[in-house]
């Protein structure tokens, strides 16, 4: 992996222990979430360069309420749909995950599944960067393209968000 990929974190990045889910949201950060209070969610939830067991990576979160299971798929794996899964955390419906190797501008995507078994594929809605539907690989800005569905409300064709550094 090139460490020229990643823009250098004002503060290094935690290690964690060999645990494989050491979730990042404490508690009171899940609670917060729940009440509508959590003012600074976006440092925590989306997509964050992260090192664990000193492997580089992305953890992600997101918040994916009533669903069976949570899956990120992208460049990084080959779009698999299996090689990714996410837990909740805390016993909420905030699903989050570490990812080693994956690098800043890989496209990625949440697959949600539902109990009913129908697959979601959704954009990050934490995300800075999007493509535009129908226009691969053009930045949008923070705000366009981040609900996964086109313009006439069919998830036909879901934006896709890229990895970034914050």
């Amino acid at each position: 992996m090139s460490d020229t990929k990643l823009k250098p974190a004002t503060k290094k990045p935690a290690t964690r222990k060999a645990a494989p889910h050491a979730p990042e949201l404490s508690k009171d950060d899940v609670y917060l979430f729940g009440i509508g209070m959590w003012e600074r969610s976006w440092e925590k939830m989306g997509a964050h360069p992260d090192t664990q067991n000193r492997t580089r990576g992305w953890r992600f979160c997101v918040w994916a309420p009533d669903v069976k299971s949570v899956h990120v798929i992208g460049e990084f794996n080959d779009w698999n749909e299996e090689a990714n899964p996410l837990v909740p955390v805390h016993t909420s419906a905030i699903w989050e995950g570490f990812i080693p190797g994956a690098e800043q501008g890989q496209l990625y995507k949440y697959l949600i599944e539902t109990n009913e078994g129908e697959k979601l594929y959704k954009a990050d809605p934490y995300a800075f960067k999007a493509e535009c539907l129908r226009v691969p690989r053009a930045c949008c800005g923070p705000s366009t393209a981040i609900s996964g569905t086109t313009p006439h409300g069919s998830s036909a064709a879901p934006a896709t968000t890229t990895c970034r550094s914050r």
